[in-house]
């Protein structure tokens, strides 16, 4: 089998971040979840108890419907990668009711069997004034 090129890679990581962003602003996430490796988590420092939280793709979908609505998008700011290992900065901006939040998300990738998949994300939010 032929090997990939590296702006091979990069156009199928940025359309698995691409389905991933989707999957999440139309609330699909059955969508979302696919692009995520079944084991991987999400993790982020809980500033309010000073500890590392870690959770998983499904620990993090909302449960039924969203309060108020949501207005988000998200851009893909940075790719980089290097044989099966690939890194992604996304930021994202999210508007709910009278709040404007920006997310900064490093992805990390894995090439697994022919098929990149999101295996930890770490993230950073940051409240803006509106």
């Amino acid at each position: 089998m032929m090997e990939e090129s590296k702006r091979e890679s990069i156009e199928k990581i940025r359309t698995a971040i691409h389905n991933y962003v989707e999957g999440v602003i139309n609330f699909d996430f059955v969508k979302a979840k696919e692009t995520w490796h079944s084991h991987s988590v999400k993790q982020y420092y809980n500033s309010f108890q000073d500890k590392l939280e870690k959770i998983t793709m499904i620990q993090s979908r909302p449960d039924g419907k969203q309060k108020g609505e949501i207005k988000q998008t998200a851009e893909i700011k940075e790719v980089d990668a290097t044989g099966d290992a690939a890194i992604v900065k996304l930021e994202w901006d999210q508007e709910r009711d009278d709040t404007r939040i920006k997310f900064i998300d490093y992805i990390s990738l894995l090439k697994i069997k022919i098929e990149w998949k999101i295996v930890a994300k770490i993230f950073n939010v940051e409240k803006i004034s509106m």
